[in-house]
């Protein structure tokens, strides 16, 4: 989404990643990999519960996308990172709507399952305008 953010940024839309992660561990990814929206921790996973982001067995996250993913990364001179937080804990992207209703939630399911930017941000400028419909 880093590379969208002038479009979203042009809606009004405001973005925020949302972690479990500690705080150290986000000190630590934002000086790595800053982004250019504010990280928000939540580390009871309040959050996580609310939008339907579940938690999945070692057969969900260590299955054949997730293996052919770090695979392409390793071929790629990429190593895998080292698994310090909850690996089974997956996630997802939530949009709502400029009066603050939940819009459009798209649970992953798998770690590396992600909606398309594109999409997300077609689907944020719906909501920028207040036009969610059953169709999104």
């Amino acid at each position: 989404m880093r590379e969208r953010q002038p479009e979203l940024d042009a809606l009004g839309v405001r973005v925020f990643a949302v972690t479990f992660e500690s705080e150290a561990r986000v000190r630590e990814f934002q000086a790595r990999a800053p982004l250019p929206f504010p990280v928000l921790r939540d580390p009871c996973r309040v959050a996580y519960r609310a939008f339907g982001l579940e938690r999945r067995g070692p057969t969900t996250v260590w299955n054949i996308p997730t293996l052919w993913f770090y695979l392409r990364r390793l071929l790629r001179g990429q190593p895998p990172p080292r698994i310090r937080a909850d690996p089974f804990q997956l996630g997802g992207d939530v949009i709502l709507s400029a009066d603050g209703r939940r819009g459009w939630a798209y649970a992953s399911r798998d770690p590396v399952d992600r909606p398309s930017a594109d999409g997300v941000v077609a689907l944020a400028s719906r909501a920028a305008r207040h036009r969610f419909d059953d169709n999104a």
